[in-house]
């Protein structure tokens, strides 16, 4: 997902939603060396004009604890919500795990 601030307003990504997950936070995948590690942090920055990557081993979307399976090919629906307040309601593909 590639987050687009047309705006000269900087935002920021701050939280996201799904209904079957029990927890989603935001992440950063980094490299240590040679040891790759995830951390949770508290929001993606969205410079003004500007643009962001959500993808593996970069920022990305954790969900934990999911109330069901979820089967590759099929879509799911997300609520992004930034800094300023404002949320974006997406549909998210998911994509086969095991690639």
């Amino acid at each position: 997902m590639t987050l687009v601030n047309t705006s000269s307003i900087p935002y920021a990504l701050t939280s996201v939603s799904f209904n079957a997950a029990g927890m989603v936070e935001l992440h950063e995948t980094s490299m240590s060396g040679k040891m790759m590690q995830m951390r949770r942090i508290s929001q993606i920055d969205i410079p003004a004009s500007g643009s962001v990557e959500l993808k593996p081993g970069s920022y990305h979307v954790m969900l934990m604890g999911l109330d069901k399976g979820l089967t590759a090919g099929t879509t799911e629906t997300l609520t992004l919500t930034f800094s300023d307040n404002s949320q974006k309601t997406v549909e998210a593909s998911v994509g086969d795990l095991s690639e």
